[in-house]
């Protein structure tokens, strides 16, 4: 961390304390998230943001009309911080002491309905009640600083290896930007990832039997792995045989009860007449534990894209288009994104979708967060109120760590 980064970081905080004394809840809050932003991973300064969030709300529930803040208490600096390296621990470990020193307002339980925009003037002499929100939204995301790549505890990667493979983009072979990227993304993965390679069409021409498992499920060990994938080269003519690629994964994930996640990246059409889109949906119907995303690399006429999208939604799983190198790479990384899904009382699924992104509109009320990944997690009692309730996952010590914050 260079020496103006850190002095930087140290006047916001600076200002934020300011900020906290006065009472000023939501101009610390939003200089204590730019930290957070800004790469300072520390849980004394997650505390002291969600702390404020909470003061936040309270006052506005409970300060009346035309109240005044809290006079702020007699102001102490901070000493110059010298050292780049130890200048944001310094800056928490202060954090702690003047946080503490904060005047309190009463407690006061957060209220789970807001007022809409108020509406047409009422008929007079007959009071209105402002209207209530019915929904609102609901966010989980990774917290600052955190890798979102978390995948299912099971990967399977089924490579293309038929001749198209060898065409270029650029000075490259697709086959080569392939490796790079796989590699990429083994790099990213949990160590305790389950993790198999399958290909087809690197050994004979025009044969719709060229049809390999690489390796089958083992615990990740990731040079080995992306030796693996480095050794898979296609030949020329040879074929493409996803559907019976995807029937065999039957048989590669036998026994395993936990999810399991099937990533197909392909850059061209079945061609050897079956029918890949219902060899997912048989595979999901007999395996509902297991989804099939698809990566469409390169594709070309538009209705091989559309077969290929069909194989994703018949799997249960997504479809990434990738037209260049980086292109795969980032579709790689948001095919193995981690999901949550979002539970009812009444034990129904009323969400799911990665870590990242909000589930809108959600009727008022308490439901179930369910994590998946290598490491699954549930946060129970969650109330939906009429503001946004977020919720970051930390991952410490092999395990996810859930904080509720409300906007």
């Amino acid at each position: 961390m260079d020496t103006m980064r850190t002095l930087e970081m140290e006047r916001m905080f600076r200002e934020g304390m300011e900020h906290l004394r006065a009472a000023r809840w939501e101009e610390a809050i939003s200089l204590f998230t730019r930290l957070r932003e800004m790469g300072v991973v520390d849980p004394e300064l997650d505390k002291i943001l969600a702390e404020a969030q909470l003061k936040a709300e309270i006052a506005r529930s409970t300060m009346p009309a035309g109240a005044l803040p809290p006079a702020p208490p007699r102001k102490r600096s901070l000493p110059l911080l010298l050292g780049a390296g130890g200048a944001v621990l310094f800056v928490l470990i202060a954090a702690v002491a003047l946080f503490r020193m904060q005047p309190t307002q009463p407690e006061a339980v957060a209220p789970t309905q807001v007022p809409l925009p108020k509406p047409a003037a009422p008929i007079s002499g007959q009071p209105v009640k402002p209207a209530e929100a019915k929904t609102s939204a609901l966010l989980v995301r990774m917290a600052s600083g955190q890798n979102p790549v978390q995948t299912s505890p099971n990967l399977e990667i089924i490579l293309d290896a038929s001749g198209s493979m060898l065409a270029k983009i650029g000075n490259d072979p697709k086959i080569d930007i392939a490796h790079g990227s796989l590699n990429s993304l083994v790099e990213l993965l949990p160590g305790d990832t389950n993790i198999a390679l399958r290909t087809y069409g690197r050994q004979r021409t025009n044969d719709c039997s060229d049809l390999e498992l690489v390796t089958g499920f083992a615990p990740l060990e990731r040079t080995s792995f992306m030796e693996k994938i480095r050794s898979i080269r296609p030949i020329n003519l040879s074929r493409t045989p996803m559907d019976q690629s995807i029937r065999q994964v039957a048989q590669d994930v036998d026994g395993i009860t936990s999810d399991v996640l099937v990533i197909l990246v392909s850059d061209g059409d079945e061609t050897c007449g079956g029918d890949p889109a219902k060899a997912a949906a048989d595979l999901r119907a007999s395996h509902p534990n297991v989804r099939v995303s698809v990566i469409g690399f390169a594709v070309g006429p538009e209705d091989w894209k559309a077969r290929l999208q069909a194989i994703a939604e018949q799997g249960g799983g997504s479809y990434f288009d990738a037209a260049d190198a980086a292109q795969l790479a980032d579709a790689l990384q948001q095919a193995v994104q981690l999901t949550y899904r979002i539970v009812d009382i009444r034990g129904r699924e009323v969400f799911s979708g990665p870590v990242g992104t909000a589930a809108e509109s959600l009727p008022l009320g308490e439901y179930t967060i369910e994590v998946g990944g290598s490491v699954p997690l549930k946060v129970e009692r969650v109330r939906i109120s009429g503001k946004q309730t977020t919720i970051e996952l930390l991952r410490r010590n092999g395990e996810y760590v859930a904080q509720v914050l409300r906007r």
